[in-house]
């Protein structure tokens, strides 16, 4: 796309899905000019997904909402190594006249910068960091990484791409100390946002000598989602929520401050510190707009049955009972971020400043206010356990439910790392970077099982304790009489043992052998079993029937594989990225995207797709 502030054949063809929410958004009824927002309105904003881009026709500024992602007319075959299990669909892209520029950027879990022909089907990496702000620049194209990447502050790093003997080749590039994005090329000159501290942003004209020339500055919570210029030299720069107009006169720029008249305000609720739900207040004599929430696709705890779940940052639980989902008060002083629960039934157990049991209705706490759990407790269906740790100390303490003496082991030495219920009311625990599993007993014992490296994960069956060791080849399973059974994986050369998670009838093993190869195995006591291949699994879960679910980024669709070996396929309303699969009532799965109108159930039979009501982002209708 380009940035120069004038329409091309490429813009149209890459925007034809958004036209109609173009136009809309440009009438002049549907913006309205506002005083500047304040620093809470425009953090109030920031969560929200009402976002814009802008552009110039002429000296006329239009804002329209963007595409979700880039579209392509072909899919790239892209070599992932660099990237994780993020799929093929671009950050960023850039139509040159010989194809297309493609960059990728994931922050620290990879990226890369490509090119292809103009039909997809040559393509070449021209270099594996992450990478954005695809921009023309005087005949050549720039790309952004990061020089040194940290997480808060990211000196810019500009490479200069130019054609020799008809391949794109990196003729030099420049580095900046100053933490500089959004580039833009208005009128052969090059343009971008700098970071100038804390919440202060400046507007900036670079060169490629190295020099950067503020040309105006303001203070507030920015999050910057496009920046343009018209033929007159005003500039204007969108936000969530709003968009800004710097009117240019002489050498200084008069801020104009816009906003769409159904929400030309935003406040945050008393009981919302986070933000995560702002109100809005429409322009006089307009009606506010109406909204729906929508499950995030991180963060997200559910019950062993489906029937509660508990998203990142929420203030409330969620029930699900005949279709209707109903809020949950949380008890007091829960901690937003604490994003896990426990059941049993209807009865729900969280994790705050102390261990909360609901019963009928009601919260209570278990066990005195003295600590944290940590990690998350691990229930059964007479106890409750936890395990509160210090720099100098670990205890394990196991609540039970219908009241008693509470269980106290004293777990120093063992140093637990993770806990998992038992089959008889027990916990198993692994230990931090120690070759043991650690067994806690109702009668108050606590046994340290020598294995031959430490603990990565384990997994409770209805006969078996099943585990994986860091050694990656190694995994097994403990029996009822506490023997240990532990196998090596023999398959191909190279492959990693990654997690298990335990079946009705044995275990399914998740194995991978390169970025794009993934194996889902079946696996029973003796270690033999049937095995699923699915390529670049990004997530599965066992259902409580057994049955395993399976989604990956290269397939929209979800796969349910049956005990007996049968399979169902269940096509996806989306692409499919980065979805999270939790697990819903009826052995069913919950799946839940960032994308609007990508989450959903599947009951078996159907999949229902339905954005969730829970908060975290804000769909505007």
């Amino acid at each position: 796309m380009r940035h120069d502030g004038e329409p091309n054949g490429d813009d149209i063809a890459m925007l034809s899905h958004a036209i109609f929410v173009l136009l809309a958004l440009t009438a002049p009824k549907y913006f309205v000019q506002i005083a500047p927002p304040s620093g809470a309105q425009l953090n109030a904003a920031r969560f929200g997904t009402r976002v814009w881009h802008v552009r110039f026709v002429g000296n006329e500024l239009r804002a329209f909402a963007p595409p979700s992602k880039p579209q392509l007319p072909f899919s790239p075959a892209i070599d992932t190594a660099t990237m994780g299990s993020y799929g093929s669909a671009p950050s960023e892209m850039l139509h040159v006249p010989d194809g297309w520029f493609l960059a990728y950027y994931h922050g620290e879990f990879g990226g890369a910068l490509w090119h292809f022909s103009e039909n997809g089907s040559v393509g070449r990496m021209l270099f594996g960091a992450p990478t954005n702000d695809l921009t023309r620049y005087r005949g050549m194209v720039l790309a952004a990484t990061g020089s040194a990447a940290p997480f808060f502050f990211k000196p810019l790093r500009i490479h200069e791409f130019a054609l020799r003997d008809r391949a794109w080749t990196e003729v030099a590039h420049v580095d900046f100390s100053d933490n500089i994005f959004t580039l833009r090329t208005f009128q052969s000159r090059l343009f971008g946002i700098e970071q100038t501290g804390y919440q202060k942003i400046a507007l900036v004209n670079i060169d490629l000598s190295g020099n950067v020339k503020q040309l105006w500055t303001s203070q507030g919570e920015f999050d910057i989602s496009d920046l343009a210029m018209s033929r007159s030299g005003d500039f204007a720069i969108a936000f969530p929520g709003y968009v800004l107009r710097l009117r240019k006169t002489g050498d200084a720029y008069l801020p104009v401050w816009y906003a769409p008249r159904d929400c030309v305000a935003r406040a945050i609720a008393p009981d919302d510190p986070q933000g995560l739900n702002a109100h809005c207040v429409g322009a006089p004599g307009t009606r506010s707009y109406a909204y729906a929430h929508f499950v995030p696709a991180s963060r997200v705890s559910v019950s062993s049955d489906g029937n509660w779940m508990l998203p990142c940052c929420a203030q409330q639980l969620l029930h699900y009972s005949g279709g209707v989902w109903q809020s949950v008060t949380l008890p007091p002083d829960t901690d937003p971020y604490l994003g896990h629960i426990e059941n049993l039934g209807d009865e729900v157990f969280i994790p705050a400043k102390f261990l909360w049991l609901r019963r009928g209705g009601e919260w209570s706490q278990l066990g005195p206010a003295d600590g944290v759990c940590n990690p998350p407790p691990a229930v059964t269906p007479s106890i409750a356990w936890c395990v509160m740790r210090t720099s100098e100390s670990a205890r394990i303490t196991g609540y039970r439910i219908n009241g008693g003496k509470a269980i106290v082991i004293d777990a120093t030495t063992a140093k637990p790392e993770l806990m998992y219920p038992g089959l008889n009311n027990d916990a198993w625990l692994t230990e931090d970077r120690r070759p043991f599993i650690a067994h806690a007993t109702e009668a108050g014992t606590l046994q340290e099982i020598p294995l031959a490296s430490p603990v990565q994960s384990l997994s409770s069956g209805e006969r078996e304790i099943w585990f994986t060791e860091t050694d990656l080849s190694r995994y097994g399973y403990i029996d009822r009489a506490g023997t240990v059974h532990e196998m090596t994986w023999a398959g191909d050369p190279g492959g990693s043992v990654l997690s298990i998670t335990a079946s009705r009838s044995g275990a399914w093993l998740r194995q991978s052998f390169s970025n794009a190869r993934v194996v889902l195995r079946h696996i029973t006591e003796t270690g033999a079993g049937e095995s699923l291949y699915l390529t670049n699994v990004g997530t599965s879960i066992v259902a409580p029937d057994g049955a395993v679910w399976a989604q990956s980024a290269n397939w929209p669709t979800i796969m349910r594989l049956a005990e007996d070996g049968s399979t169902s396929r269940y096509l996806l309303p989306c692409s499919g990225q980065r979805l999270q699969l939790l697990h819903a009532p009826n052995n069913g799965v919950w799946f839940l995207s960032q994308e609007p109108h990508c989450s959903g159930l599947i009951d078996v039979n159907a999949i229902h797709v339905r954005d969730l009501p829970l908060v975290k982002q804000t769909d505007y209708q």
